[in-house]
């Protein structure tokens, strides 16, 4: 599919000054084929993904303060926003040592929704020193063990 450009203001969010949401005035379903879908998100050449919000005020996409602040924009800006469907598979391939430390519970890791298991491996990735790694992937073995 190809990526949907559409023109928003961003709104302010209660109690978050430094962060904002984008009203989506499209036929969320229609365009992307679900009511909640998965988007890389680009604006002003900062690019993050993001899941369509459904709440009383429609569908949109909430923008963090990280997010609001490397795209350089916050509430009351108007900007270009890209949207890009995101497939539902993650290909995430785990580093060996986690692949090791899995075992006989590597079934039960493939179970496991893409993103959290993208999000696992990023954790086991950014682990300061081999000491905390380790930790760390016991760790993950321990949550998918159950």
């Amino acid at each position: 599919m190809d990526p949907v450009t559409v023109e928003v203001t961003l709104q302010p969010v209660e109690g978050a000054a430094s962060s904002a949401f984008a009203p989506l005035e499209l036929d969320v379903a229609g365009v992307f084929g679900e009511e909640r879908p998965s988007l890389r998100v680009t604006v002003n050449d900062h690019e993050f993904r993001s899941a369509v919000v459904v709440s009383d005020v429609g569908h949109y996409i909430p923008l963090n303060r990280a997010n609001c602040a490397k795209a350089g924009v916050g509430a009351g800006d108007t900007v270009a926003m890209t949207l890009q469907l995101v497939s539902h598979r993650h290909d995430v391939t785990p580093p060996d040592d986690l692949l090791l430390e899995l075992g006989d519970v590597r079934s039960r890791w493939d179970a496991l929704p893409g993103a959290r298991q993208e999000s696992l491996v990023r954790w086991v990735a950014d682990a300061a020193n081999d000491d905390i790694r380790r930790r760390r992937i016991a760790r993950i073995v321990e949550e998918v063990r159950g």
